[in-house]
């Protein structure tokens, strides 16, 4: 198999991301240390990514969500690298900015891949066709817990 998308992140990509954060051969993490940590976190997305049947080998910057792989990674290789460093607080920030893409990403899975072929979102008017009830036809239910819809077109 072979290495996983790295989407050209590079140990200079993270440090134009974070001030006064500097990375080189005597660093700690060192630059071949960050090279691998993005290496591993690439990995880890490429997995995540697979569980919503995207392929990230091979995808370029023509892709739909390219851009928003790049920024994970990123926000993921940081958060990793601060870690190292002692800084966990500032490290649970670009965690959570890496966990909320991925959210947004995985939310919007219609725009993921121009090449899909599965409508993954149901409008109305195929709800009806496929469960033959008719829009508009919605009854309620008085429950002790409240008001249950049923028809479903709402």
């Amino acid at each position: 198999m072979t290495a996983a998308n790295t989407y050209t992140v590079t140990a200079g990509s993270l440090q134009s991301r974070v001030a006064d954060l500097t990375i080189s051969a005597a660093s700690s993490p060192s630059a071949t240390d960050v090279t691998s940590i993005i290496a591993d976190e690439a990995e880890s997305l490429r997995g995540l990514a697979a569980t919503r049947g995207i392929s990230t080998d091979g995808m370029t910057s023509s892709d739909p969500s390219y851009s928003i792989l790049k920024g994970i990674l990123i926000y993921r290789s940081v958060a990793v690298l601060l870690r190292a460093r002692g800084r966990g607080e500032l490290a649970d920030s670009w965690a959570k900015q890496a966990d909320f893409d991925w959210k947004r990403l995985s939310d919007a899975p219609q725009t993921v891949d121009a090449n899909a072929t599965a409508d993954l979102v149901e409008t109305v008017g195929q709800w009806s066709d496929r469960t033959g009830n008719a829009d508009g036809q919605d009854t309620w239910d008085l429950t002790t817990s409240g008001r249950i819809v049923g028809g479903g077109s709402m």
